[in-house]
């Protein structure tokens, strides 16, 4: 059996590759063994976004971002999921603090 960030590596690979039915399958194994693992959350979350389902990005990269607040990639993309969702305000929030943690973002 692969280890946690085995199985990260392999399906960020998937993600990028665009096989998402094989990332997210594996970002749930893992979430399985660790539910806070928060790489897992954040990039469950922006499949979702991508899929449509911006409630449940919202959700999961709210997660994340309980686990680890000073990632600024997470931020980012709840702030996308939350614009895509029509909330301007709270997006233009998360991308603030994505860039008050990392002003070159």
């Amino acid at each position: 059996m692969a280890t946690i960030p085995e199985a990260l590596a392999l399906a960020v690979r998937h993600h990028q590759a665009g096989q998402l039915s094989q990332a997210e399958q594996i970002y749930r194994q893992i979430l399985g063994v660790d539910p806070s693992h928060a790489d897992a959350l954040h990039l469950l979350g922006v499949i979702a976004s991508r899929f449509g389902k911006h409630t449940e990005a919202i959700d999961l990269i709210g997660r994340a971002i309980a686990v680890n607040p000073q990632a600024e990639a997470f931020h980012c993309n709840l702030g996308i999921a939350l614009k895509n969702q029509g909330k301007i305000d709270e997006a233009v929030a998360s991308y603030g603090r994505a860039l008050q943690i990392k002003p070159d973002y």
